[in-house]
């Protein structure tokens, strides 16, 4: 049996500030108001556009320090619901891919609030090999 494991633990490129992390409304998808601790970020430059490829949001990228890695995030702008930016992001072949490129997007200094938070995602990956194949392998 093979088992590989990935494991990535990614710091910001810009650090937000603990000192600029505070309780704010973050407004869920129904439009109802949830108090959460909501990181800030003021004067620095990010990869973004508005309405890409005519997609009805915000798009900005993330980027991790020192890597190639980012998060691109993708906002319905005011008035849009996500379940219309999801079909309009569906609804052509290369639009997703296109906008998560940031095609059209430039560095623009933005004032960034995002909900704190942390993602894990574990995967347990697993070849099992015949005892015949095994053999021949080891």
């Amino acid at each position: 049996m093979l088992v590989n494991a990935v494991y990535f633990k990614g710091h910001w490129h810009h650090k937000f500030s603990a000192h600029e992390t505070k309780r704010r409304s973050f407004y869920t998808s129904s439009g109802a108001a949830q108090p959460v601790h909501m990181m800030s970020l003021r004067g620095k430059k990010f990869r973004y556009a508005c309405q890409p490829g005519g997609v009805d949001a915000h798009v900005l990228e993330l980027p991790y320090r020192g890597s190639l890695v980012a998060m691109t995030l993708i906002l319905p702008r005011r008035g849009a619901s996500l379940d219309s930016v999801e079909r309009q992001l569906l609804a052509q072949p290369d639009m997703f891919r296109r906008v998560v490129r940031l095609d059209g997007g430039r560095r623009e200094r933005v004032f960034l609030q995002l909900p704190k938070f942390k993602l894990e995602f574990m995967k347990e990956v697993c070849l099992c090999v015949s005892a015949q194949v095994n053999s021949v392998l080891f």
